[in-house]
């Protein structure tokens, strides 16, 4: 009886072991995830506005960020719950496609990295620096 109790939490613990670091790579793909979205919603918000000659925002709240076109929201990108935007912003595009410059800060619980999303002025460029 007792070689069967302490094989089952011999087995408990390392099927815990096991699953801890499985929740770290699945948050970590999931914000892989979310910049390959946000990298896609912006190209096409930054090509589709001029094209629709209205004004276009990407707005920069909490734990998402959505694409307008016109007063329209086009796109809904969530942010994984590792990850937030501790300030509002919102970038401008205007009908020809410039944008205004900014910069996102964008927090991470993952080894508690912080990314910085530095828009360029100009036509929708913008990097990511860690």
């Amino acid at each position: 009886m007792v070689e069967a109790v302490l094989v089952l939490a011999l087995s408990a613990f390392f099927v815990l072991l096991a699953l801890r670091p499985a929740g770290t790579i699945t948050a970590r793909v999931k914000e892989e995830i979310f910049w390959q979205q946000l990298k896609h919603a912006w190209q096409r918000e930054t090509i589709v506005v001029p094209q629709h000659g209205v004004k276009g925002f990407i707005e920069f709240k909490a734990h998402e960020v959505a694409f307008w076109e016109g007063n329209v929201v086009k796109t809904v990108i969530k942010l994984p719950e590792t990850m937030e935007v501790p300030a509002y912003r919102l970038i401008r595009i205007n009908e020809t496609g410039n944008v205004t410059a900014n910069t996102i800060i964008v927090k991470s619980t993952l080894s508690a990295l912080t990314y910085k999303i530095v828009v360029q002025f100009g036509w929708g460029k913008y990097y990511v620096k860690q």
